[in-house]
């Protein structure tokens, strides 16, 4: 077994190779900043534009066709209010799935005025929360019609429901589980929405009262999030007023970390795309950016998007076309935020300066603001859930890749699961910790020259059997493998983010366990954590005497399989347990939980866990 000389103590490998992928994050980024301060010529500002963009249609996906037909909408009540009328309406989304909204329109109301789509936060309630519903009624008594809509798992969209109707789950945890099926099949959350903010503002350009070439999106939070995205998918937008949500992945990075399944894109960071860029890629369409002082979302890192996105709006000709709108308190869409993006509004696309005059009053009661007719359009007549859609495109992509040609099928593994070859991927090398040099279980660092660090223990029986030497992964290398005696040579290693090797901090939304914070930044940076796993096994594999039988169970054992089917040549045979018996099986509920971490994008189209096998 290659050696180095015993190394000195060192931060936990948890640490150590988050700050790896922190520090790729960080030149990633750097290289984004340097893009945006070389802009100066027209056709350069031009170019770089649209790159990205060209970038947030491919990483937004489904899209919905180009040629679509106006969405029926019907509308179901109309609630009379002082100054204001708000009509609940339902409109026909994808075939199969409809979008509850609420039309806030002034009364009386003038004709062709401007149309603000209002996209809901993280709130239970949907578009019929409090602040919402403040938001849009601010919007009309100032000459606005507003469209209020709300996104999957929230309000009347409740997808994961009990038996008795009740929710199982909503929000952030269940946009994760949709984005995380999702991912396999080559869509995001990000695009699940998006499409869902391009029909909502198909309905609100069609409406007699609104010019649709004054269309304008604010929302606060995951709303905020959005209508950043959708301004930059959507060039019919004429302004935005994103709120509690814009800042900088550097200041992300030490603090909540990668956020929701929609807050983030594949491969981004190759591109060096930050929070910034969504509007920049608009440049010079007018932006405002809303934020509180006390936000998770840091506002240093609002403060710095901000000089960012005006590097590319200076570039443009129209530096103040982008402005900061900061307010006190913590995160929420207070009222002096909501009356700037107000103001913003009817500044740039009705060309008139206005002082909006919020009120605490909130126009409908929970009853009230219902516009289906249980409360849930899942009990809609041919309404099918979200999970059943993705559940239907799984089996389309089951259908599909039959045909594909085994050696064509590998390489195309390889590619999407970013696992690189000998001599282009890190190398490793083991460093010994312990002092005994007598002693058969020693414990070790496997050093990847990449800087990552797996706990691994090197066993070395006094007696060795001529045997097979065993690599035994993911399963306590120290705290198992030092007390574990064997027969012949043996290696055990964690791999990032395993046994060992686990972060000991920032878990990414507890729920969906202790490897997914690093996972969405290896999917920002354009491989996977499986990926980076199995080049890990692969190497290791390496350092003993000679080829090894391979053992691993749990999720861990995605990575071996990879390295298993991949390069077989490194292995003497396995002993592979999975977590679940196929990627497709996780289609057959709504809950994925842990599993997140562990996906590859669009394998569904190529690949299934039991075609590695084969």
């Amino acid at each position: 077994m290659r050696s180095t000389t015993p190394a000195q103590a060192s931060p936990p490998p948890g640490k150590v190779n988050r700050e790896v992928l922190l520090r790729d994050v960080r030149v990633a980024l750097a290289k984004g900043d340097e893009g945006r301060s070389k802009l100066s010529a027209k056709k350069d500002l031009q170019e770089w534009q649209a790159q990205r963009r060209r970038f947030m249609r491919l990483a937004c996906a489904p899209r919905p066709p180009e040629d679509r037909p106006a969405p029926k909408v019907t509308r179901q009540w109309t609630r009379q209010r002082d100054g204001y009328r708000i009509e609940g309406v339902l409109i026909q989304g994808r075939e199969g799935q409809t979008l509850p909204a609420h039309f806030y329109l002034p009364d009386p109301c003038p004709n062709e005025t401007a149309g603000i789509l209002i996209c809901s936060g993280h709130a239970f309630e949907g578009k019929s929360y409090p602040l919402y519903q403040q938001a849009g009624s601010l919007t009309a008594r100032s000459g606005m019609v507003a469209l209020v809509t709300e996104p999957f798992d929230q309000g009347e969209r409740i997808q994961d429901r009990k038996a008795n109707g009740e929710h199982q789950s909503w929000g952030t945890q269940s946009h994760n589980n949709t984005g995380g099926k999702a991912l396999l099949l080559g869509w995001s959350q990000s695009g699940l929405e998006a499409w869902d903010g391009m029909i909502s503002l198909d309905a609100l350009a069609a409406r007699p009262e609104v010019d649709g070439q004054r269309l304008g999106v604010m929302g606060s939070s995951g709303g905020g999030t959005q209508s950043a995205q959708l301004f930059a998918l959507d060039e019919r937008l004429g302004a935005a007023a994103p709120s509690c949500y814009l800042t900088s992945h550097a200041s992300l990075a030490g603090a909540a970390g990668p956020q929701d399944a929609e807050q983030w894109h594949l491969g981004s960071l190759e591109l060096g795309l930050d929070h910034a860029d969504y509007l920049a890629m608009r440049a010079p369409t007018p932006a405002l950016i809303c934020a509180v002082e006390g936000d998770f979302f840091p506002i240093k890192g609002t403060r710095a998007c901000l000089a960012e996105a005006r590097k590319v709006y200076k570039a443009a000709g129209q530096t103040d076309h982008v402005q900061l709108e900061v307010a006190p308190g913590e995160h929420g869409w207070h009222a002096p935020l909501q009356v700037a993006a107000v103001r913003w509004m009817a500044q740039h696309l009705l060309d008139r300066e206005i002082t909006p005059t919020p009120s605490e009053a909130v126009p409908m009661t929970p009853a009230e603001a219902r516009v289906s007719p249980s409360g849930c359009v899942l009990d809609l007549p041919d309404e099918i859930s979200l999970h059943t859609l993705l559940a239907q495109e799984a089996d389309h992509l089951a259908s599909a890749r039959r045909l594909m040609a085994d050696d064509m099928r590998l390489n195309a593994v390889r590619d999407l699961a970013g696992i690189r070859v000998q001599g282009k991927r890190p190398a490793a090398v083991w460093k010994k910790l312990s002092n005994d040099s007598n002693a058969t279980n020693q414990k070790g660092l496997v050093q990847m020259s990449d800087g990552m660090q797996m706990p691994a223990t090197r066993v070395v029986p006094a007696n060795p059997s001529t045997g097979t030497p065993q690599l035994i992964v993911g399963r306590g290398a120290w705290h198992r493998g030092l007390t574990t005696p064997a027969e012949q040579e043996t290696l055990w290693i964690d791999p990032l983010t395993m046994g060992d090797a686990q972060p000991k901090e920032g878990a990414w939304y507890g729920y969906f366990g202790h490897s997914a914070r690093d996972a969405a930044w290896c999917f920002q940076l354009g491989h996977t954590l499986v990926g980076r796993q199995t080049e890990q096994i692969m190497e290791a594999a390496r350092l003993l005497s000679k080829p090894p039988r391979l053992i691993a169970e749990g999720f861990i054992a995605i990575a071996a399989l990879h390295a298993m089917a991949l390069e077989p040549v490194l292995f003497a045979g396995s002993s592979i347990k999975l977590p679940f018996p196929s990627w497709q099986s996780l289609f057959n509920g709504a809950d994925i939980g842990y599993q997140f971490a562990f996906l590859i994008p669009g394998a569904l189209a190529v690949y299934d866990l039991p075609d590695l096998r084969a």
